[in-house]
């Protein structure tokens, strides 16, 4: 299970300032005696999260209302019996976002001033997330995934078969069809079957194309201005029809040849993975190149004092930071000064964070790493825009 997440929704998260905001991560289970784990640590997780509020000055009643929306899962067994790899919550008075995520997060709690998204991040870039669309006139899903997961996405109002698409468009249908009744009869919601008069008949290959259409509309609105990758699946005269009738940006020109309805969730991955796969890893290097080439002409860094600022006025256009770590310290705007400290406290931040989440807002890219992936093997790194 995976609730879906697009990189405009995550920017409006990082955005919410309403204080104090809660970030909770903690690793879930798909399957196995360890769901019932889960809940048990959840609520250890909720009692640490309500004594930080307490300590932070906050009533106890105020600091159980805003985990209200956690807490509440805690007994839910169907909740628990269809989980990810992580689960992410965010929380503060005005709100509740809780995600099911392909991710395996390490055990982690921030009260800060805002969201601590860091930990998702590799969904978007390192971690190698795309999407892999299976098309057949009869049926289309949409997969998330990662090097390691795949999930379903709901396609909510997004067509999902040509019947459905083109049944009342259609007053005069020029396919055949057939539902498992007899000819003639009305409409009765089941997904007619079509025969067409071959794959050269232009009236076919255009009714095709409106089909892909709607999709390819659908999907777009669905994914909010996603700049993943997607892959297309199918028999190898529908992938050029889609290409035709696709304004999503980044699908990529290779597909899987082959019939979907056939194949498993699997399947569909292993095959999908071996055309992105070297994407992903040509971006990332390509980065770090950018990164030891910048070096030598002062346009990166890897000296947080000087990311920092850097951060907040937009200059970053590509920003490395490390995964599983936390570097604790203010940033006063005022001055623009930067005092590091040893450990979490009600006033500091993980700077690390907010240089992800500026980069972000600013419309640069973040590749969160871990330690040994990054650039040098530091903490944080840039690549300047000037």
């Amino acid at each position: 299970m995976n609730d879906f997440l697009s990189k405009d929704r995550l920017k409006q998260l990082i955005q919410t300032n309403q204080e104090p905001c809660i970030s909770i991560y903690m690793p879930t289970h798909r399957m196995g005696a360890q769901t019932q784990q889960d809940p048990i640590r959840l609520r250890n997780l909720l009692t640490e999260a309500q004594a930080k509020l307490e300590d932070g000055g906050m009533r106890r009643p105020d600091a159980a209302e805003i985990l209200q929306p956690a807490t509440h899962l805690l007994d839910d067994y169907n909740y628990w019996q269809n989980q990810s790899d992580g689960l992410v919550l965010l929380l503060n008075a005005n709100e509740a976002h809780i995600h099911r995520l392909p991710l395996p997060f390490e055990e982690l709690i921030i009260v800060s001033d805002q969201f601590h998204v860091k930990p998702i991040l590799p969904l978007f870039n390192s971690d190698g997330r795309f999407y892999i669309l299976a098309l057949s006139q009869n049926e289309v899903s949409l997969l998330e995934a990662s090097k390691h997961h795949v999930d379903e996405v709901s396609l909510q109002d997004v067509p999902t078969s040509m019947a459905e698409a083109l049944w009342f468009d259609d007053k005069e249908r020029q396919l055949q069809h057939h539902t498992g009744s007899e000819a003639g009869r009305q409409f009765s919601g089941r997904e007619a079957i079509f025969h067409g008069h071959g794959v050269g008949d232009d009236d076919h290959k255009n009714d095709i194309l409106r089909f892909f259409r709607r999709v390819d509309s659908g999907i777009n609105e669905l994914l909010e201005n996603e700049s993943l990758p997607m892959v297309l699946v199918g028999v190898d005269y529908l992938q050029p029809i889609y290409q035709q009738a696709s304004n999503y940006p980044h699908l990529v020109t290779r597909g899987v040849d082959g019939n979907p309805e056939i194949l498993s969730s699997e399947e569909l991955h292993s095959q999908a993975w071996q055309i992105v796969k070297p994407i992903f890893q040509h971006d990332c290097e390509k980065a770090k190149d950018r990164y030891h080439t910048g070096l030598a002409h002062d346009t990166a860094s890897n000296d947080i004092r000087t990311i920092v600022p850097a951060a907040i006025e937009g200059r970053i256009d590509v920003a490395f930071t490390t995964v599983g770590e936390q570097r604790w310290g203010r940033f006063d705007i005022a001055d623009y000064s930067i005092t590091l400290d040893d450990e979490a406290t009600n006033e500091n931040q993980d700077l690390l964070n907010f240089i992800a989440a500026q980069t972000l807002l600013h419309d640069g890219e973040v590749y969160a790493l871990p330690r040994e992936d990054m650039p040098d093997h530091v903490p944080a790194a840039a690549v300047f825009r000037y």
